[in-house]
């Protein structure tokens, strides 16, 4: 889970430093999501997150250096919500790759 930052994005299940990560299950106002792309080109971009419940902003995340290779590609979005208890109802995730909106989900956690 994250520590001293406010999420964290892995590629294909590893972090920018080439660790492998490992998730908690259900740690409070940790919310998990994986955004599956199709790639054409390797890429080092800025990725960025907006995580909303009800339809208010909860939190967002943005990294840069994010290293994307070509084909098939799991970005692993990992944010914190400042909620008290584990996430729980219906959360919309906006996803943005160098500032251009890229993905948007709804679902039930």
């Amino acid at each position: 889970r994250p520590s001293g930052a406010s999420g964290y994005f892995a590629v294909n299940g590893t972090l920018k430093a080439n660790s492998v990560i490992g998730i908690a299950v259900d740690p409070p106002g940790t919310l998990n999501c994986d955004i599956h792309l199709e790639l054409y080109d390797t890429m080092t971009v800025e990725a960025e997150i907006e995580v909303y419940k009800d339809g208010s902003m909860l939190a967002s995340y943005s990294e840069s250096g994010l290293e994307l290779p070509a084909g098939s590609t799991v970005i692993n979005a990992c944010v914190q919500t400042e909620e008290s208890m584990t996430c729980s109802g219906t959360y919309m995730i906006r996803f943005y790759i160098n500032g251009t909106f890229i993905y948007e989900a709804e679902g039930d956690v």
